[in-house]
This record gives structure tokens, sequence and C-alpha cells, in this order.
């Protein structure tokens, strides 16, 4: 937003806190085939609100509002199928559609000029995705994933309100434009592994297209001088047991670790996040706790980022 990189500097890193409903779905299952429905959230553009202003003499002479909400949420519908006992694939159609306002507001008291800012976008877009799964051994699983690159539309506002009562002055520009963001090619690969029906490990390779992103805004073309990226991750998972109520239930213990580098070519940086699962596992009902945190390092500014989820599932 517009702290740290803006007109606002800040002393330390600004926080918030935000709950979500971050994905649903339902599979159905049908002779060799499955179809797959489910909305997910991709993005938010939430940002912590600021409020700061300047003191002269006992009396305020500044102060300036900034306030940045919204969310982008992906669509999907997908069908896969079996090909024998050992491999399947799967292709997914998405639909992405989101927005995003945000408020930028100064008052200069000492002379009651007043600057508004508002923009807001409405996002849209389309791409494809998929992959396969195949059972090399009994023990080794491999999945092999894909996003096309897709370009994300939006239809955009601007208000410039400059208002000056003394002055005898009020100006409003209002400006409308169709902006985009060209999202990058995606793909990756993955292994699982059994040591034993209890215990596991997986790791997936991620790469990001990144150097191919590009931005219209306000009809103004901005390059970014972004580099590609491979995104690194691995867990293990042990299947505990325990017998409540006269009832068999199994309790997944989980660990991981993920290397993620930012596609900034200066400064170079990169997060390591530590990851933490639990599970409880009773005939057909899954609930899965899962826990992220860790911090990035190269820039200088100390960032940092926690997450945690719960996901319930029912198997039909």
């Amino acid at each position: 937003a517009i702290v740290n990189t803006g007109v606002l500097v800040s002393e330390k890193n600004s926080a918030m806190g935000l709950y979500v409903l971050d994905f649903g779905g339902i599979t159905f299952t049908f002779k060799g085939w499955a179809l797959g429905i489910s909305i997910g959230l991709l993005e938010s553009y939430e940002r912590p609100s600021q409020n700061p202003d300047y003191e002269y003499a006992g009396e305020v002479q500044y102060s300036l509002e900034f306030q940045q909400s919204g969310l982008l949420r992906n669509y999907n519908l997908s069908l896969a199928r079996n090909f024998g006992e050992w491999i399947s694939f799967g292709i997914g159609v998405n639909y992405v559609s989101g927005s995003m306002e945000k408020t930028i507001v100064e008052n200069m008291y000492f002379d009651g000029v007043t600057i508004s800012d508002q923009k807001s976008h409405d996002f849209k877009g389309f791409y494809i995705n998929g992959g396969f799964v195949a059972d090399v051994t009994p023990k080794i699983t491999i999945a092999s994933v894909f996003r096309t690159p897709y370009t994300k539309e939006a239809d955009s506002k601007s208000i410039l309100h400059y208002d000056s009562p003394l002055g005898n002055t009020d100006i409003r520009l209002d400006v409308g434009a169709k902006n985009k963001y060209k999202q990058p090619f995606v793909c990756g690969v993955g292994v699982d592994y059994r040591f034993s029906p209890q215990f596991r490990a997986a790791s997936d390779v991620s790469y990001f297209n990144w150097s191919s992103y590009s931005v219209t805004y306000y009809d103004e073309e901005i390059k970014r001088e972004f580099k590609d990226i491979i995104k690194v991750s691995g867990g293990l998972e042990y299947i505990g047991s325990l017998r409540l109520l006269q009832q068999d239930i199994q309790v997944p213990i989980r660990v991981g670790l993920s290397y993620d580098p930012q596609p900034v070519k200066e400064p170079r940086t990169h997060y390591i996040y530590y990851t933490l699962g639990l599970g409880v596992h009773w005939k057909r009902l899954f609930l899965d706790a899962g826990a992220m945190f860790g911090g990035e390092k190269g820039s200088g500014r100390d960032l940092y980022g926690r997450k945690f989820s719960i996901t319930l599932s029912y198997f039909l």
C-alpha cells in the first residue's frame, strides 16, 4: 500500500489479523470418473488502516487517513479420470472474480484543504489447470500439475477530489480504465514416499514464470523487474491411533518446511516457513488443523507471516 512504499514510513512493521472462509468444495466419483466443484480464496487485499497526524503548538495541522480492503476468489470445475489402477489425469476450468477498494484522505487544517483519492477495481479472469497422479510403486506416488498463464482484468475507477473552501476551489476528476495484470505460468511436481502404512514423507517443487508478469494500470504500462522463481517444500506425516469410547480414531501428526523466494530482483529476498499439523480421523469424518509461521530474509525489514487453518472433510 502506501506504508514504506509511499508517503508514510513506519518505525516498525504494521500488523493485522484476518479471518476468512478459505476454501470449500465437493467431489463426486463414479466408475473411474471424478467431478469436483470448489470455491477458494486466491488473494486478500486487506491492509492495516492508518490515521497519522501532525501537531504543532498543541493543534493538529495535518492528518492522513488510509483504508484498503478486498479479496480475489477462484471458482473451479474439474474433471478427472482413472486409467488403469496406477495413473489418473485431471483438468479444470477456473473463473477468477473479486474487488478492491482503496481510499486516501489528506486534511491540511492550517489552510482548509482536503485532498481525497478513491480507487476501486472489479477483477475477473479465466485459466486452465490440470495434472496427473501416478502410483509408480506401492510406496511411491508422483504428481505433476500446471496452471496456464492468463490476464486478470479489472474495471477500475479513480476519483480524485481537491477541496479548498478558503480558496473557493473544488476540483473533482473521475477516470475509468480497463487495467490488466498478466499472471505467470505455474507448474510443479511432487513425490510421496510411504515408509510404512503409518509413516510417510512428501516433497514438491514449483516453478513460477514471474519474468513474464506485466501490468497496464490506468492506460500506463508498468514494467516489473521480476525474475522466475522455484519454490521448494517438504514434510513428514506419522499416523498414530487411539481408542476412545470403543471407537478407533486415527491421529495424523505432520511437520514441514518451505523455502519461498520472492520474484523481486533487488534485494534478493526469501521466506522460510515452518508448518505443523494435527488431525482427528474418525470413520468418514476428518478434522485437520495446521499452522504455518515464518519470516523473510534479505530486505532487512524483518517481515513475518503466520497462518492457522482448520479443515473439515466428510466422505459420503
